[in-house]
């Protein structure tokens, strides 16, 4: 596909439509979800390290869930039936051979099965090591039917380093493991999860539109955005629900399975999985930073707690609720855009002439040590705002 004004509109219109579906979709379903939790008596209850004060049902990531549904009908769609396809959305034979049937079930089977461990959780709940050991079956299953992290690209590398087939199993099942647990810790304030899916989705849509081989990305990139906001509409400015694990996990997760997704899109337009992870870098370092200062001070990592970078900032603003999501959208924003930039310009050094080779590695460095210091200003300013 050859990048233009009216392609872009085409695909624009689509995926509005899509997006609106799945909007539409996740609104009912997150209605219907929170009367059913308050039926169960399924309610996220007030403790000294709640951000709520009140009981509310945290089931929310049903609507999630069935909003995603919207994406995942269109792409099964096009893997069909691509000759009924607009063009827009038309998967040629080559694409239809890298993302093809098991892939496609490895991506909605692990969305929905760590949908369905977080909403046992939710429910019934689970020990910590209990989940951790169920969330890495999931994890290893989508690399082990072909979705796997294939190749390492990095500023200066005039190719791709292929990564043997065990090494890209361990690699992707510990960075779906990561994502999970990411937007799992993350959730913490009312919109704050559901934004970062918004912006993620976002990010990867403008990093990827206008290049041939993302045509199945963009429908999931409009789902997902559709989905969180209809969710959203009940959980901001005050929470009616709370997506809860069910919610978080399988974000996580299809988040996740995107990024891996990008790694394996056709040779002849490559994607660099960095970029996606500069677009997702937020949730992962406030998570890690936060893991290894507390293992300095000695603390149990598996205890709940107040000390993320954002509870921080949120404890020092008076639980101002709203400031602390502007903070953190800010900067969630900032990311978003620097690694959609990556995405298109992280290959630039493959295939590109010698005189550009040079240039497009600055870029790319620089771009990596934009997000780095982004991450480490969004860091001083929670502790010191």
């Amino acid at each position: 596909m050859t990048f233009n004004l009216i392609y872009l509109v085409r695909v624009a219109a689509l995926l509005l439509l899509i997006g609106f579906a799945a909007r539409l979709i996740a609104d009912f379903a997150t209605r219907w979800s929170i009367a059913w939790a308050g039926r169960r008596g399924t309610l996220a209850d007030v403790n000294d390290r709640s951000s709520h004060t009140t009981p509310t049902p945290r089931l929310g990531g049903i609507g999630i869930a069935a909003g995603l549904a919207a994406g995942f009908v269109v792409v099964a769609a096009m893997l069909a039936t691509p000759q009924v396809m607009p063009a827009e959305l038309r998967l040629t034979s080559g694409n239809s051979e890298w993302f093809g049937w098991i892939k496609f079930a490895a991506f909605v089977g692990a969305t929905y099965a760590a949908f369905a461990l977080g909403f046992v959780d939710d429910v019934k709940g689970m020990g910590a090591l209990k989940k951790l050991a169920a969330q890495a079956v999931i994890a290893i299953i989508p690399p082990l039917m072909g979705m796997r992290i294939e190749r390492i690209h990095l500023p200066g590398m005039a190719s791709v380093a292929a990564l043997p087939p065990v090494a890209g199993v361990a690699l992707t099942t510990a960075w779906l493991l990561v994502m999970m647990n990411a937007v799992n810790f993350m959730d913490g304030i009312n919109g704050l999860a559901g934004r970062f899916a918004e912006i993620a989705s976002i990010g990867a849509f403008l990093g990827l539109v206008g290049f041939g081989g993302g045509e199945t990305l963009l429908p999931l990139c409009a789902a997902l955005y559709g989905a969180s906001d209809g969710f959203l509409k009940h959980n901001v400015p005050t929470a009616k629900t709370f997506m809860g694990d069910c919610g978080s996990q399988m974000i996580g997760m299809f988040l996740g399975l995107l990024g891996i997704h990008i790694t394996q899109m056709p040779m002849n337009f490559p994607r660099p999985f960095i970029g996606f992870v500069i677009i997702v870098s937020l949730f992962i370092f406030d998570v890690l930073a936060t893991m290894i200062r507390r293992g300095i001070q000695g603390k149990n990592l598996l205890q709940a707690h107040r000390e993320h970078f954002y509870q921080q900032h949120l404890i020092r603003n008076g639980e101002d609720h709203d400031r602390t999501l502007f903070f953190v959208d800010g900067y969630l924003f900032m990311l978003a855009f620097v690694g959609a930039i990556y995405l298109h310009f992280g290959f630039g050094v493959h295939g590109t002439t010698a005189v550009l080779q040079i240039p497009m590695t600055i870029l790319q460095a620089v771009l990596i040590i934009v997000a780095g210091g982004m991450l480490l200003s969004y860091a001083w300013g929670a502790r010191r705002s």
